[in-house]
């Protein structure tokens, strides 16, 4: 048996113990419109032959799908919203699996992250597991010791002096000096700025990416006894720079 949509006039095959479901309402596919099967039943097809024959045991759980996405369940026969809300909470499952996943993944990778930052403090709390993260670092070639603190780091000469080139600013070179046994990480340099009552004019920090020249590597560490020359710009609004105070952070 035939069944015709009245609406855009695409054909479904149905069989008798289809006709039973939704009490014999189908969902077009091609249009989405709703209409009654029984009451277009055909032993044969429409003279002027259909774009397309559907099976509706293929395209009905489809065909509702696609209402629910562009229709409210006001618009939908009753006999048909038992099936609608199910399709609708399906939906709203696989929505929530999808959004679940990718923040377990955001929550893992941050995780992973801090974990690295704090590596350290990881390693003496849960030592057992340093091992296996030592193999996994010698796979893709990371550093697994960060070096030490710059607690060790020394200033031993410094010169400030106004910029050769540029009008209000300061040109700072510096010699930093590893003093302790072991290796350092590089530090980062604060340089702050005061007027002649002792108030902040500014303070500037700079990273060993911003002071090292390129040619070091910045992963090694400082080691033991080492010196350093740096050359640092700071500006001088106003020129009202009296004194200056390095510290290693």
């Amino acid at each position: 048996m035939l069944t015709q949509c009245p609406q855009c006039g695409t054909v479904y095959r149905l069989y008798a113990e289809q006709l039973s479901v939704a009490r014999g309402f189908v969902t077009c596919a091609a249009c989405e419109c709703i209409f009654d099967a029984l009451a277009r039943l055909a032993d044969e097809a429409a003279p002027a032959p259909p774009a397309s024959v559907m099976s509706v045991e293929q395209t009905l759980e489809s065909s509702v799908a696609s209402a629910v996405a562009s229709r409210s369940l006001a618009n939908v026969p009753a006999v048909l919203r038992d099936d609608v809300e199910r399709l609708l909470r399906k939906q709203h499952r696989g929505l929530r699996t999808v959004w679940l996943t990718v923040a377990l993944l955001a929550a893992s990778m941050l995780l992973t992250q801090i974990g690295w930052a704090k590596r350290g403090w990881v390693f003496d709390h849960y030592p057992a597991i340093k091992p296996h993260v030592s193999r996994l670092c010698d796979r893709v070639a990371c550093r697994l010791d960060r070096p030490p603190s710059a607690a060790h780091i020394e200033l031993v000469a410094r010169d400030v002096r106004e910029h050769p080139e540029y009008a209000h600013a300061l040109l700072v070179n510096a010699t930093l000096a590893n003093r302790g046994e072991s290796v350092s990480g590089y530090p980062v340099i604060q340089l702050g700025v005061y007027d002649r009552n002792g108030s902040v004019v500014g303070i500037r920090r700079f990273l060993p990416t911003e002071y090292l020249d390129q040619s070091i590597n910045i992963n090694a560490g400082m080691s033991p006894g080492r010196s350093i020359h740096v050359v640092l710009e700071v500006a001088n609004a106003n020129d009202v720079a009296e004194s200056f105070e390095f510290s290693f952070l």
